[in-house]
């Protein structure tokens, strides 16, 4: 055997080992690309597979990358449905000849046979020449991602749905609610005009009226729960006596508290500003109802309520107001929880004190104590009282200055000059026979003629021609929205002044009144000098007519 020269059998063992190192390299990247997550695979202009990971093995049902190579999708999942490979074929055509990467969805199936969809970027790859050779692709399953979208978009529209309809039952709820404690305030003015009862009974009427007013006022929080829950709730702040609210708070209270032969107690910070700017409703209900529940649930001894004043300086008040009540006391374990909505706390202490009701209340106080910028914590002990602190800081204003309004003097029992020869008549469209009982006897004793309509279809039936029209928004058979649409669309009422009337003062309501048509919009019970003022204003094209 001849030898071979040294340096022949050196540059071997070198090649050698160079092939050597390159096998594990490019074994080293097979398994890194039989590795990827997902679905990688590219192939030639021909659409002929060239590679893949070992997903894309799997999902063809193969055992090996030698089956994959060189096979068209035809191939691959011929017992599939044969359009998919066409239209998978057809849409990677199409990016190669575009020359540009494309993310999308598309549909396919999973290892298991099952269609399934994936979210797929796809890129031309080029060779040295810049010309590009075929087509590279990296797919991810997102069925389970898909069907968790069609799931929340599922549970959103059930969650607006059940929203809807706590609105629509909001809605229902402010008309019930609101009919008779308007009705009560407007009974209570035909009292204030009798003189003989208001003289003799007028502590009791004034108390009545205050009563129902907080009513209605409380009614607006409640339906406005939501509202503050979703941090769309406004207040409305305004220059507030600071001290005469507390005691209006303590007076309201007070007969309450008598009745379970408990002391209602308040002690006023002297140094507490005159005047403060806020939301006095908002404050009001606060501590309402915080005394209303110590009162609750306390059996013997007393409520204090005080206001602190902690810090003063020109401009901003910091005050502490603490309802101190000797009565069943919290344990600490439930602190949390009384706030929650719809929330009672342990048998023991709902049993002791036979509570009922939702479990609102003070859920709805921390929502509002955090509307007008405050905290609200407790202290207390099982049998030893509880006290509820409140603590905010206040913008000090100075006293407000008078208001001075342009002077309309109070319309005369019959609101229209002798010069005039006929009543105007008033359509009042209106469904409770209480207000329409107080409101006729309102426009009749200002020297109109009424007709009443408690339906809108009546309204819309009659044929008689009014000078102006009182329309209630709630009623039975339709909104008074779409009332007075139509009335507009009609000919013989496109012209008569409307008056919309309702229990809520709403910004969005007087809107949506006006809109759909109302000359003016007025709530219930409308006082007789405003009315009186109103149709003063909205008739006066009969005063110039019959002049």
């Amino acid at each position: 055997m001849i030898n071979k020269p040294q340096n022949e059998q050196s540059k071997l063992a070198e090649l050698e080992e160079k092939i050597k190192r390159l096998e594990e390299k490019q074994e080293e990247y097979n398994t890194i690309i039989a590795s990827l997550p997902g679905n990688v695979y590219w192939k030639n202009l021909k659409g002929e597979m060239r590679g893949c990971n070992a997903n894309v093995v799997t999902l063809f049902g193969l055992s090996s990358l030698d089956e994959v190579i060189g096979r068209r999708y035809d191939e691959l999942f011929p017992d599939f449905d044969p359009h998919l490979a066409a239209e998978i074929d057809l849409l990677d055509a199409e990016i190669i000849r575009g020359g540009t990467e494309q993310t999308i969805e598309e549909h396919g199936f999973d290892d298991s046979a099952q269609p399934a969809t994936y979210l797929s970027k796809k890129i031309p790859f080029r060779n040295k020449r810049g010309e590009v050779a075929g087509l590279l692709g990296v797919s991810f399953n997102i069925t389970d991602r898909k069907k968790m979208e069609v799931d929340l978009k599922i549970a959103k529209e059930k969650a607006e749905a059940a929203n809807q309809a706590k609105s629509q039952f909001l809605t229902i709820l402010n008309h019930e609610l609101r009919t008779p404690l308007t009705s009560i305030l407007g009974l209570i003015n035909f009292l204030n005009k009798d003189s003989e009862i208001a003289h003799r009974n007028k502590k009791t009427v004034h108390d009545i009226q205050e009563c129902a007013t907080h009513l209605l006022g409380l009614i607006n929080y409640i339906l406005d729960f939501s509202k503050v829950e979703s941090g769309q709730f406004t207040t409305t702040n305004r220059n507030v006596a600071f001290t005469p609210m507390i005691q209006s708070i303590h007076r309201l209270l007070l007969p309450i508290a008598e009745q379970k032969k408990l002391s209602l107690t308040l002690h006023v910070d002297p140094g507490l500003p005159d005047y403060i700017f806020t939301d006095e409703l908002i404050l009001k209900q606060i501590f309402i109802n915080l005394i209303n529940n110590a009162i609750k649930f306390t059996h013997t001894g007393g409520i204090t309520f005080e206001v602190r004043l902690l810090e003063k300086d020109p401009d901003k008040a910091i005050c502490q107001f603490n309802v101190i009540d000797t009565g069943i006391g919290i344990s600490q374990s439930n602190f949390e929880k009384i706030f929650e909505p719809f929330s009672q706390v342990d048998n023991s202490y709902s049993q002791t004190s036979s509570r009922v009701g939702t479990g609102l209340g003070l859920s709805i106080v921390r929502n509002l104590v955090h509307a007008v910028n405050s905290t609200i914590e407790v202290k207390s002990e099982l049998d030893q009282g509880s006290t509820f602190s409140v603590t905010g800081a206040f913008q000090i204003t100075a006293a407000p200055e008078p208001i001075i309004e342009e002077i309309i003097p109070e319309p005369p029992t019959n609101i229209y000059p002798s010069i005039l020869s006929e009543q105007p008549i008033i359509l009042l469209v209106e469904d409770s026979p209480i207000i329409q009982f107080i409101h006729r006897k309102m426009l009749e004793d200002l020297g109109c003629s009424v007709e009443v309509a408690d339906t809108g279809q009546k309204a819309l039936d009659s044929t008689m021609h009014y000078d102006l029209m009182l329309v209630d928004i709630g009623l039975p058979d339709m909104n008074g929205f779409d009332l007075m649409k139509r009335m507009r669309a009609q000919e013989k009422t496109r012209d008569i002044p409307i008056i919309a009337l309702t229990a809520y003062d709403g910004t969005q309501e007087k809107t949506m009144a006006m809109s759909a048509g109302a000359t003016a919009f007025a709530i219930k019970p409308i006082p007789e000098r405003e009315l009186g003022i109103l149709l003063a204003k909205h008739l006066s094209h009969l005063q110039k007519k019959l002049a």
